[in-house]
């Protein structure tokens, strides 16, 4: 991807490529040039060490074990304010 001059990126976040779609209808063209800066500096930053990313991926499998917990305990909106001793609305 870094061979790729700016405006393939550009061309592929407006129309698309293989499975992805094309984002023209949901980020005007300039946030589509912010994609652009933006990938262009994760190219830049440094790579993930393996270690780096079994810890992502477990932080996210617990995060979504949290979630899951507490949607079965019925502790969202309100019920998590009740829960949490806040007042109610």
């Amino acid at each position: 991807m870094l061979a790729q001059p700016a405006g393939y990126i550009f061309a592929v976040a407006t129309h698309g490529k293989g499975r992805m779609p094309p984002y023209s209808a949901q980020l005007n063209p300039d946030e589509r040039w912010a994609v652009v800066a933006y990938v262009r500096a994760l190219q830049k930053s440094p790579p993930v060490t393996a270690e780096e990313r079994a810890d992502s991926a477990r932080a996210a499998e617990i995060q979504a074990i949290d979630s899951s917990s507490a949607a079965i305990r019925g502790l969202g909106g309100s019920a998590t304010r009740a829960a949490l001793g806040a007042k109610q609305p």
